[in-house]
């Protein structure tokens, strides 16, 4: 559903972009498919509130750059898979990455991601007690 929605939105900007433009102004180049009609590129985009992605989009930057999803300065482009919904920014990496599966989980600075402490690590930390019976 929300798809649905983020395609209409989409679909309905470019549609708005292309009937508003003053005549004089050309349409911004675009690559074209082994020849055939233009195609507009596809990028990704997140928006980001507080350090957290809230939405990752397929879109251009001209519809970004439009202020028809809000403010531009919201947006960031980014690598299609690399982040996601929940994505938090960790300044300590300068990298975004996924939300933090448990309170026992470690950053791992080198793999840019989250380490769960194995059975091991658990049974080491814990505490001894000396118990008589």
């Amino acid at each position: 559903m929300q798809k649905n929605v983020v395609l209409f939105l989409i679909i309905g900007a470019i549609l708005l972009f292309i009937a508003v433009r003053p005549s004089n102004d050309p349409i911004p180049e675009m690559e074209t498919k082994l020849g055939a009609d233009p195609i507009i590129t596809k990028q990704y985009f997140a928006r980001v509130e507080n350090g957290e992605i809230m939405q990752v989009i397929v879109g251009s930057s001209q519809i970004v750059n439009s202020g028809l999803l809000g403010n531009p300065s919201d947006w960031i482009e980014v690598d299609k898979g690399v982040v996601g919904r929940g994505f938090v920014y960790q300044p300590s990496i300068d990298s975004y990455i996924e939300p933090r599966p448990s309170a026992e989980a470690a950053l791992d600075i080198a793999g840019k991601k989250w380490v769960l402490p194995t059975r091991e690590e658990v049974i080491i930390d814990a505490p001894i007690s000396a118990t008589s019976t």
